[in-house]
């Protein structure tokens, strides 16, 4: 970030958005944070996918309370969370050995009316059985066949 106000460059959205998904590419979730936190002062606006991107690195480093810290921003940004945005926080839990909470996340996605997809259900299942707890794998895996009857 200090290296483009140094050579006082203008990014737009996109260019930022880049920046963002580079570092979650390479594993910098710090970084990917940081970026999207210079959107802001810049006065860039802040799009899902520049968010979504700041989830996926934190999800891919273990660290659920950044990917849900992330995900309030974005709420508080008036930037609506879709799928991949709960998926990742869902997978953030999984990774971080929180598995009631990946369950949970679950839930908040469809209360914000957004329907969970396979790797959703799948992220949660995982993280129960992993943790031996068989049996609320076993529902969420039946909550998702019949999600995906209607």
């Amino acid at each position: 970030a200090e290296g483009a106000r140094e050579a006082r460059l203008r990014l737009d959205g996109l260019s930022y958005g880049s920046l963002v998904n580079a570092c979650a590419k390479s594993g910098r979730a710090e970084e990917a944070a940081t970026w999207l936190s210079q959107m802001q002062a810049d006065g860039v606006d802040r799009d899902v996918v520049a968010f979504n991107s700041a989830i996926h690195a934190a999800a891919s480093a273990s660290r659920a309370d950044d990917a849900i810290a992330r995900l309030s921003e974005m709420s508080a940004a008036h930037v609506s969370p879709n799928v991949v945005s709960y998926a990742s926080v869902i997978d953030a839990c999984a990774k971080s050995r929180r598995p009631e909470e990946a369950a949970l996340w679950l839930e908040k996605a469809r209360q914000a009316h957004v329907t969970p997809n396979d790797v959703c259900y799948n992220s949660a299942a995982a993280a129960c059985a992993r943790a031996g707890m068989v049996s609320r794998a076993a529902a969420l895996l039946r909550d998702m066949e019949a999600d995906q009857l209607k």
